[in-house]
């Protein structure tokens, strides 16, 4: 939780639209939402884990967490989200995760790019104890985006350098459409408190999420302004 994903994710439909708009070269680079950090190790731009406590990550005999790759979906329309509330307990895997259509925005403006072969995953795993809230996750995203000329205007290296704020690795080809091989990945580490009031947990951190918790299994998505977006699966260990 905690906006995990966002930073990673929903910058691609922004910053890929200023690409497309872009006739200089020297389109805007927004700023990320996320609090993780890069593999890099630098720090990113957001500033909500300011407020989260380390006290999520104080448990010195959590298992260690989940080297398993869960999809994300990120070009399709999630399923409706049904909380049942619950208080989970434990250390949580996550298994898989949905996000209504990222490049949503870039598609008004250019509807045939193609973002196919893009792939995002999450590993990792949600430390919860009744309090805190530890976070030991990586997403990776990898592959291909690839915009036809009508939108490139020939402008491939233009496309590039704009991408190269957003990623780990960017390579384009081609002299009139623009085919993109990317790559980025980063780690959250961190830690904040929570309190839950029915099917609502509030972090320390100003987020709200709707949650199912049944048996070993845990459902959340965002409800609060500015929360991570999109619903998510984890299991318990």
């Amino acid at each position: 939780m905690h906006r995990l994903l966002l930073g990673t994710i929903f910058v691609f439909g922004s910053l890929v639209a200023c690409s497309v708009t872009s006739t200089d070269g020297e389109g805007q680079k927004p700023s990320s939402s996320s609090s993780s950090t890069s593999s890099s190790g630098g720090s990113s731009s957001g500033g909500s884990s300011s407020g989260g406590s380390s006290s999520g990550s104080t448990n010195t005999n959590k298992p260690p967490a989940s080297t398993l790759e869960a999809p994300i979906a990120i070009d399709g329309t999630c399923p409706a989200f049904s909380a049942c509330g619950g208080n989970p307990i434990g250390a949580y895997d996550y298994t898989g995760g949905c996000i209504d259509d990222v490049f949503a925005d870039l598609r008004k403006a250019c509807p045939t790019v193609d973002t196919s072969k893009l792939k995002v995953t999450a590993k990792g795993t949600i430390y919860l104890d009744g309090a805190s809230l530890g976070r030991d996750v990586t997403v990776h995203t990898t592959g291909e985006i690839t915009l036809p000329a009508s939108c490139t205007q020939g402008q491939c290296a233009a496309v590039e350098a704009n991408l190269k704020g957003a990623f780990d690795s960017v390579s384009c080809t081609g002299s009139t459409s623009c085919t993109c091989a990317v790559s980025k990945t980063e780690t959250n580490t961190d830690g904040t408190t929570y309190t839950i009031d029915g099917s609502t947990l509030k972090t320390a951190d100003g987020d709200s999420y709707s949650i199912c918790a049944s048996g070993s299994d845990l459902k959340y998505t965002g409800k609060s302004a500015g929360s991570e977006e999109g619903s998510f699966t984890l299991k318990r260990q």
